[in-house]
């Protein structure tokens, strides 16, 4: 902590000097010697008092510092928490007929002609497609896999959505709506 001491404060001569400025500074420089002395002169008086007084008092710095530690390991458990994964978005534009996704991610179908969303063949226990018709007529393929028991799957109507995922458990893609 800082030392206090107020002897080794240089006033500025003009502040000194000044008919208004003087005296404050002339009563501020007898407070600060009074505080000094009252205070045990030299070591910072908050840094003693803190401990007992400024805490609650059943915490010492001991306590203080191993709280700081429970902290510091709470942020590193923190960051090392896998953060969700953002949906990458891809686009089936209008003169496209077929793409294949390649992951979890969210498919706009802006195609005129009749298009077919191919799923990923090798897919993760969890992995999501959701698929949005904007125009042309929109089948799903999960390639390998089936989705809900059949092969493909379309959406019926402009600007349908469908979201589908895959499960290890169930072995196939499913269609949630």
């Amino acid at each position: 902590m800082t030392k206090l001491d107020p002897f080794s404060v240089q006033w500025p001569a003009e502040w000194l000097n000044d008919p208004i400025k003087g005296p404050v500074i002339r009563y501020l420089d007898r407070w600060l010697q009074t505080a000094h002395k009252k205070l045990g002169g030299g070591i910072d008086f908050i840094e003693d008092l803190q401990i007992d007084t400024l805490y609650l008092p059943s915490y010492g710095r001991q306590d203080f510092e191993e709280l700081l530690q429970r902290v510091d390991s709470l942020e590193s458990m923190l960051a090392s928490i896998p953060r969700a994964v953002e949906p990458d978005i891809i686009f089936m534009d209008t003169g496209d007929t077929t793409i294949t996704t390649t992951g979890t991610q969210i498919v706009i179908c802006n195609n005129s002609a009749p298009g077919t969303v191919l799923f990923n063949n090798n897919p993760c226990d969890g992995e999501k497609v959701n698929v949005k018709r904007r125009d042309g007529a929109v089948t799903t393929d999960g390639q390998n896999y089936n989705i809900d028991g059949a092969a493909t799957d379309s959406l019926a109507s402009q600007y349908n959505q469908t979201t589908y995922v895959w499960t290890i458990a169930a072995g196939e893609w499913g269609a949630l709506f």
